[in-house]
């Protein structure tokens, strides 16, 4: 039946699985995934690759010509203590075939010997990503903030040692690539800055975003819709 709607329509749309039932019930199109899992793992490739041109011949593939991404499948949302997280991203990863730990990363830390706590630190991998690059950014630049973390690695857990700031990406790679103790990473604390630059799409237009806007994101709308430009 999919792939007979394809063919009628000429494309489908790519979106995380626990979307799809609503995409073919609502917009009678054909969605790149639905609950029954089938098409998620190509659909976490695209959703998780690393750059434009990676990407594209997974959407190619696909044939999707439309990408919806909202609220609950990229963002990373620190909640109480941050000993737990919210969104799709580490189901996400499994289905790429990856761990979590590629893209973000729990830590403890103790600031200006306050009690110790546990935190979130953010990975480049993470805001390079094909959904990061379209609900964080819109498919646009992003300025970075450059921030490495000294760590100590321990069996169990990792623990952070101090931050610091750096105001080139050269001085921020630098301090990492000749510290020989490899105890140093690019990190972000917040999920919605990016520790890396960021480059705009170029076959990417968003079409739709939801007047309903997510708290938690900023004020970004909760969904948005881009057209995939030929």
């Amino acid at each position: 039946f999919a792939q007979w709607r394809i063919e009628q329509t000429g494309y489908s749309v790519l979106a995380w699985w626990d979307h799809g039932y609503a995409i073919v019930r609502t917009a009678r199109r054909v969605p790149t995934a639905n609950p029954t899992q089938a098409g998620a793992r190509a659909t976490a490739a695209f959703l998780l690759a690393q750059d434009e041109s990676s990407a594209m011949p997974i959407a190619e593939q696909l044939r999707a010509r439309y990408i919806v991404v909202d609220s609950s499948l990229m963002l990373l949302r620190p909640r109480g203590d941050e000993a737990s997280i919210g969104g799709m991203l580490a189901q996400t990863a499994l289905w790429n075939g990856e761990p979590s730990t590629r893209y973000f990363e729990q830590y403890r830390y103790a600031p200006n010997g306050q009690p110790e706590r546990l935190v979130y630190l953010f990975y480049p991998e993470y805001f390079r990503s094909m959904a990061a690059r379209l609900y964080l950014f819109g498919g646009a630049a992003a300025p970075p903030d450059y921030m490495v973390v000294t760590f100590e690695k321990h069996p169990d857990h990792n623990r952070i040692v101090a931050f610091t700031r750096y105001r080139r990406y050269r001085d921020a790679m630098n301090a990492m690539l000749l510290d020989p103790t490899h105890r140093r990473r690019l990190v972000s604390l917040d999920p919605l800055r990016s520790c890396v630059p960021i480059e705009p799409l170029e076959h990417y237009r968003e079409v739709f975003a939801s007047s309903e806007l997510e708290p938690d994101a900023a004020g970004r709308p909760r969904v948005r819709i881009f057209e995939r430009l030929a």
